[in-house]
């Protein structure tokens, strides 16, 4: 069932023994200041997608989001950010949330029997022990409803200066968002520009500006390519799209 837009709260300064919470905090880098606020958020027993944040760690520094969310696949992405530990780790970690728990927990599954490369390096690949903050409800609605995702798609006649004044427009309305996406992409025949971000929240915040100032075209969401089945599956193995997890350069 969809979250219910109630959310569950547990104090945990009534706790002294800190140490239980270890695992509710690993992957994140101040643990101390997270207890501080005294609130860790307590799942539902019927929330199945709880849990649907996936971390890969030993990222090689050259990494970014273009090449992350390449390796990613079998499931909607929600968000991803990449955490700069070169000071402290050496390499940097990439975070990805998934929409539903059962993706990430396919796409653990994956990486733990098959790997996950980038530069011909192995990544680890895990799922957060932290219960991961509920989809807005609206926001969960209009993903199921409208088939929200962190892609856009515009179409229209021809424009050989629509794709400079969208990515003009998007920098100065969004800039951190539009600057720390995926890509921007046009065809060919300069009728379509498709844009990815890195969170549908990202790409939801775009396609209220771009309506706004291109009514001459049209503004959808397009299907994330992180959807696209996992290497090996069925659904994979009658697709006409064979890529493969890891090591894809931007």
């Amino acid at each position: 069932m969809p979250w219910d837009g109630y959310i569950s709260w547990t104090d945990t300064l009534a706790n002294t023994d800190f140490s239980k919470l270890e695992g509710r905090f690993s992957g994140f880098g101040s643990r101390s200041e997270l207890i501080s606020h005294g609130l860790v958020y307590t799942p539902r027993f019927d929330d199945k997608d709880a849990y649907r944040t996936v971390f890969l760690t030993k990222l090689p520094l050259d990494v970014d989001m273009r090449t992350l969310l390449s390796a990613i696949r079998g499931g909607a992405v929600y968000s991803a950010h990449i955490m700069n530990m070169q000071e402290y780790a050496g390499y940097h970690m990439g975070v990805v949330s998934f929409v539903r728990g059962k993706d990430a927990s396919a796409y653990v599954n994956f990486a733990t029997n098959h790997g996950v490369y980038f530069n011909d390096a192995r990544v680890d690949v895990y799922l957060s022990k932290t219960p991961t903050y509920p989809i807005p409800k609206t926001m969960h609605q209009n993903i199921i409803d409208q088939l929200y995702s962190r892609c856009l798609v515009i179409r229209g006649d021809r424009d050989p200066k629509r794709y400079s004044y969208i990515a003009k427009n998007l920098k100065n309305k969004m800039r951190l968002d539009f600057e720390m996406g995926d890509r921007m992409t046009e065809n060919a025949d300069e009728t379509e520009v498709k844009v990815q971000f890195s969170s549908i929240r990202a790409a939801d915040a775009a396609y209220g500006i771009l309506r706004s100032l291109l009514r001459e075209c049209t503004v959808g969401f397009s299907p994330d390519p992180c959807a696209r089945p996992l290497p090996g599956t069925r659904e994979d193995e009658e697709s006409e799209d064979g890529c493969s997890i890891g090591c894809a350069d931007p």
